[in-house]
């Protein structure tokens, strides 16, 4: 059996139908809905597959066979509440999207992801903040859609509260197009008191988990030992330590098995043991965030603000284990608003973590720029830049940042007045990695910097003098 010429078209991905198939069949039965699609003349197999999409005329005759044999007026959104199951989902996306994003991040990249389902209408956020977003759905071709797409949506944007583990969400559909607008607006409340604990916790076991299933076994054992530890103590103080553990880690099993997978295929220079000692010299920053949001009790602008940043950052690391290559391609780079971000997050951290008393000061021009470069290793090798410069400096101390822009290349510049380095020890540390006067350091920031920095054209450059302060010099 072929799928019928006027089936195949551009609007609706199958993915939509495959949610209801997986609805249909547990509550009808597998007869009842392999009948349902023989009746259409439409192969199973071309809805399950989900690089298929299918015509507004197929969603039309699914709908009137599917009510002609069942008497529920709101089987579209009883459907759409299997949108964002494991099942219908990338399994991998779906891992991603739990463990990582904030509903509030969600929701802003919502737009990009309802392009993966519908090109039927246009999707438009008209209001977002915390705890609530507005949207609009305007068809593209002036034509709207049966009215059980508008319910299927509904359903859809209700399951987020199982796939985010919010506490609750409600969806009111303020305006509809079969109702004499000439758009559908949907409200989303949603609420959710427990999910910046929860989330910090999903964040730090997700990133543990994947790290060590990396690494060689004698680091494996040696820091599972050590997280263990961490672990049940944080666990012990918050939840229910079996139940939630096991939920966790059902989830990231299907991600750890892709990551062991394309293990296989990657394609670096750099030793396995190298890689993992580059991860655990990443994940400090975070794991040093969402350690002070945990320490802040109550609820607060501040520990969201650390909580998001953790977050940001992870997914980035993330982004690196999930790709066997640099990510390539022209990407517009905003300079300006990314040490921004890195000098908030490092105030915040600062107030949260430690007695120092560090003035930042910036003098940025004209940072904005199209290049070919990875942003997520520019973020981690800035950020391992001003942690370095914060550490030279005792109890009181500045950190100033420039930031330049030439025809040909970024030039940023971080300087600090702290102890300084000797030139025989600097030598030392950019040729062969390594740490000064730092109890925890991983030792391969500098030098992974300066390799990426080369593979990409640039450069970096260190001058100090012992007593006085360093200037480090990033060339792009």
């Amino acid at each position: 059996m072929q799928m019928p010429v006027q089936y195949i078209g551009p609007h609706y991905n199958t993915r939509i139908f495959k949610a209801y198939y997986i609805y249909l069949r547990n509550r009808y039965g597998k007869e009842f809905v392999e009948e349902l699609f023989q009746d259409l003349k439409t192969p199973l197999e071309y809805i399950l597959d989900d690089s298929n999409w299918v015509s507004n005329e197929f969603t039309n005759d699914f709908m009137r066979k599917i009510h002609e044999r069942i008497n529920d007026p709101l089987i579209a959104e009883k459907a759409g509440l299997f949108l964002t199951t494991p099942e219908v989902m990338n399994p991998i996306e779906y891992t991603i999207l739990r463990s990582i994003l904030s509903p509030y991040l969600f929701f802003k990249f919502a737009p990009r992801e309802f392009s993966k389902f519908n090109r039927y209408s246009s999707y438009e956020i008209l209001k977002l903040k915390k705890g609530s977003c507005t949207i609009q759905l305007v068809p593209k071709n002036g034509i709207p859609p049966i009215q059980d797409v508008c319910l299927n949506i509904a359903g859809g944007i209700t399951s987020i509260k199982t796939l985010l583990n919010l506490d609750s969400i409600n969806v009111v559909h303020t305006e509809c197009i079969h109702k004499g607008a000439n758009r559908c607006v949907y409200v989303i409340d949603y609420e959710g008191k427990a999910f910046l604990k929860k989330r910090a916790l999903q964040i730090l076991l997700f990133t543990i988990s994947s790290i060590l299933n990396l690494m060689p076994q004698f680091v494996q054992s040696y820091l599972a030992t050590f997280f263990a530890a961490l672990f049940l103590m944080v666990i012990a103080r918050y939840y229910k330590i079996i139940n939630y553990v096991t939920q966790y880690f059902e989830n990231s099993n299907r991600l750890v098995s892709r990551l062991n997978e394309e293990q296989m295929l990657f394609n670096s220079e750099r030793s396995k043991h190298e890689f993992a000692r580059e991860i655990v010299h990443d994940i400090r920053s975070p794991l040093t965030a969402l350690k002070a949001a945990l320490q802040i009790e109550v609820a607060s602008e501040e520990k969201e603000k650390l909580l998001e940043m953790v977050q940001k950052r992870l997914q980035g690391i993330t982004e690196k284990l999930l790709v066997t290559n640099e990510r390539k391609g022209v990407n517009t780079i905003n300079f300006e608003k990314i040490l921004s971000e890195l000098i908030l997050e490092t105030e915040l951290l600062l107030k949260s973590t430690s007695n120092k008393i560090i003035k930042f000061t910036t003098k940025i021009k004209s940072t904005e720029s199209s290049l070919e470069i990875n942003e997520v290793e520019i973020v981690r090798i800035l950020s391992n830049l001003i942690n370095n410069s914060i550490d030279s400096i005792e109890k009181i101390g500045n950190v100033e940042i420039q930031a330049t822009h030439n025809a040909e290349s970024i030039i940023i510049k971080v300087i600090d007045d702290g102890r300084g380095i000797s030139q025989d020890i600097l030598t030392r540390i950019e040729n062969e990695g390594g740490t000064f006067n730092k109890v925890d350091g991983q030792g391969p920031g500098l030098r992974h910097a300066k390799n990426y920095l080369t593979t990409i054209g640039g450069g970096l450059k260190m001058e100090s003098t012992l007593g006085k302060g360093t200037v480090v010099t990033v060339l792009i």
